[in-house]
């Protein structure tokens, strides 16, 4: 399951020279072994300090946060788009039933005029205008 790690000498030759060594070999021992194709890869890193580790972890864990921040953000933002659209919707909706009900009889027949919730509207309630035109000059 791990995938990398460090080991500290405390002499830099020996550091050097187990590198050097064991880069490239293999993992695992007999044949049959899980591990036996596996190779080490090990690398000396010269003027590395341990600090330098865990100013990586922080910073890439703080880049990693802020990432995940503004992912929230946008869905958030996502969201309350579409929960004032949903909130319009309703308020259209109601409006389109209340004008519905005024232009119904008491006794439960419909005016003539239809209503904008049903899409229809009566050949009569058409208003057809008609506009002056200037004479032609020629």
């Amino acid at each position: 399951m791990f995938v990398e790690g460090w080991v500290e000498y405390e002499n830099k030759a020996h550091a050097k020279l187990a590198a050097e060594v064991l880069n490239n070999q293999r993992v695992g021992g007999k044949k049959n072994n899980f591990h036996y194709d596996d190779l080490w890869n090990v690398k000396y890193l010269p003027k590395f300090k341990w600090h330098h580790l865990t100013e990586r972890k922080t910073y890439e864990n703080a880049v990693r946060e802020k990432r995940l921040e503004l992912e929230m953000r946008q869905a958030t933002k996502a969201n309350n788009f579409y929960m004032d659209n949903v909130a319009k919707a309703r308020m259209f909706k109601d409006m389109d039933e209340r004008k519905a009900a005024a232009h119904t009889h008491k006794d439960g027949k419909q005016k003539e005029g239809g209503s904008r919730a049903e899409g229809t509207m009566a050949k009569e309630d058409k208003v057809l205008r008609t506009f002056r035109q200037r004479p032609i000059i020629e």
